[in-house]
């Protein structure tokens, strides 16, 4: 899936551009990388807390823990992101 995101944009010179870098990584990829990774972080936390609770704390938490991993992360590249270059 992340193929039929990045190879296209790459002959067309939008990924791989050397002034669109973010802590030496392309923006684009690094954004995939670490909303990946706050996604399957929030997945993770959402099934912990099912399991040590035994049901979900509120409705609809099976989608509010990923929004909102991915708002706090969105918040802190946005606010500190500049620090990476």
């Amino acid at each position: 899936m992340y193929g039929l995101v990045i190879l296209p944009l790459w002959p067309a010179g939008i990924v791989g551009h050397p002034l669109n870098t973010i802590a030496g990584i392309d923006k684009l990829i690094f954004g995939i990388i670490v909303g990946s990774g706050a996604f399957l972080l929030a997945m993770w936390a959402d099934k912990k807390v099912r399991k040590f609770k035994g049901k979900q704390l509120f409705p609809f938490q099976k989608v509010a823990f990923p929004v909102a991993g991915l708002v706090i992360v969105s918040l802190i590249v946005y606010f500190y992101g500049g620090y990476l270059y």
